[in-house]
């Protein structure tokens, strides 16, 4: 059970590392109509879901068609962070301009904090203090600023979330007054952040230079706008508010304590950017690692389902064929059967017109027979009976074989031979009388031959 369970577990993951590498929107439907897919199961260590990886990528599409599918919109990772949180910390959605609409399907999340209590806020002012993100993070805040911009989320009003404390204590705005973005500074105070919230070793980002410069820096336009209005030159109305407005001390008092504060923590904080930069590599070579698996399967999961239509296609057309043969085999096998029926009824009437025509030649070589037997008979004067047995000697001649042939033969001809023998003595006979029948007519006969005459 436990195995089938696994083998279950890891489809469903091939399954959902395969939608990351098409965009075909065919295929991925394809793909997310797996039955009982689970469009929430964890796709690598750290806990990240499909949604997490659609929003990291700014994959708009595929977000929407993951929520479809019944993608839990608040999941988390292990660290507590949403998706709209992961979409912060990469530069995909800055470089694909796709994070407007991500705000649109990810709203509910906007207040949803991690693990440490960090908002996307909080991520966004961290990942401005790196050169690489910078211009992505002052994006990302931009996009939020003016998309939240007199709204509400979960209930709250926009300053409660932007004023949210992490387990340190500091706000959105303490990180970024801390990294000294004034871009990002500018926009949290524009969305009601408070300067005055200290965190848990009491600094609050009102003691940062970054305030205090943003601070002289709305004081002085404001003094050269009043001057202005005033009439003074412009060049008197910045000497004037250069003089009036000078950094302030506590300021540079707070910034030399933070600088100390700062100098104490920079080597525990590059340290673990360290591991989190290692960590970020490892992930990475795991994730190429997948997609090429990833790819590996989807070019599989293509081949069998190519493979597959084929073999259906195939035992259709075999069916058909089978179908189509059976019914000519039929039909070959009925003609077949009346020819051969039709044959034998036409054998079997020339058959018994045969046997008919050979009782007619029977009945006629008897009649022949017997006719032929009669004129032997009358012309070798043999009696019939006796002509009948040297016949049926020469027809089957018993035992006698080639032999007994020849000794009728020659029997036969001894008979004839006699015939002829009596026949001249008859001619001779005849001849003498009708001569002595002349010589006595002539009176020219002698008491000899009278003598001779009678004794014949």
């Amino acid at each position: 059970m436990a195995e089938v369970q696994n083998s279950l577990l890891e489809r469903h993951h091939q399954t959902l590392t395969a939608i990351f590498f098409t965009e075909d929107m065919k295929q991925l439907e394809d793909f997310l109509s797996t039955p009982d897919l689970n469009v929430d199961l964890p796709m690598d260590a750290h806990g990240h879901t499909a949604l997490h990886w659609a929003a990291a990528l700014g994959r708009v599409q595929l977000l929407e068609l993951l929520l479809s599918r019944g993608a839990d919109l608040c999941k988390v990772n292990n660290d507590g962070e949403s998706a709209l949180i992961r979409a912060v910390l990469v530069t995909h959605s800055y470089e694909l301009q796709t994070f407007p609409a991500l705000l649109e399907i990810l709203t509910k999340t906007i207040g949803l904090a991690d693990k440490k209590n960090r908002t996307v806020f909080h991520h966004i002012a961290m990942t401005a203090a790196y050169k690489s993100h910078a211009a992505s993070a002052e994006y990302y805040m931009e996009c939020l600023t003016r998309w939240i911009d007199g709204r509400s989320v979960n209930g709250g009003i926009i300053p409660s979330i932007v004023n949210a404390q992490d387990k340190n204590g500091d706000t959105a705005l303490n990180i970024a007054a801390k990294h000294d973005n004034e871009r990002i500074v500018q926009l949290l105070l524009e969305l009601g952040a408070d300067r005055m919230i200290e965190n848990s070793v009491g600094v609050k980002p009102e003691d940062y230079e970054t305030i205090g410069y943003i601070d002289d820096r709305a004081d002085i336009n404001s003094h050269v706008n009043e001057g202005m209005a005033s009439g003074r030159d412009e060049q008197g109305q910045i000497d004037g508010a250069n003089a009036h407005f000078k950094p302030r001390k506590r300021a540079r008092e707070v910034a030399s304590l933070i600088h100390r504060l700062v100098h104490d923590v920079e080597e525990e904080f590059r340290e673990l950017i360290k591991q989190k930069e290692s960590a970020l590599n490892s992930a990475r070579q795991q994730l190429l690692a997948k997609q090429r698996e990833a790819s590996e399967v989807g070019s599989s999961i293509r081949y069998f389902q190519t493979q597959e239509r084929e073999l259906i296609e195939a035992d259709e057309k075999i069916k058909s064929l089978e179908l189509v043969l059976n019914e000519e085999l039929d039909d070959m096998l009925d003609k077949h059967i009346h020819q051969l029926q039709s044959q034998i009824t036409a054998l079997t009437r020339d058959l018994s017109l045969l046997r008919s025509e050979i009782s007619f030649i029977d009945a006629r070589n008897v009649e022949i027979e017997r006719n032929a037997m009669r004129k032997i008979s009358d012309v070798v004067r043999v009696d019939e009976r006796q002509l009948e047995e040297l016949v049926k000697c020469l027809d089957g001649n018993g035992n006698g074989g080639i032999n007994g042939r020849d000794a009728v033969l020659a029997k036969l001809r001894h008979i004839l031979h006699e015939r002829k023998q009596e026949k001249r003595r008859e001619a001779n006979s005849t001849g003498a009388i009708l001569e002595t029948m002349r010589l006595i007519e002539s009176d020219n006969f002698s008491e000899s031959e009278y003598l001779n005459l009678y004794i014949l």
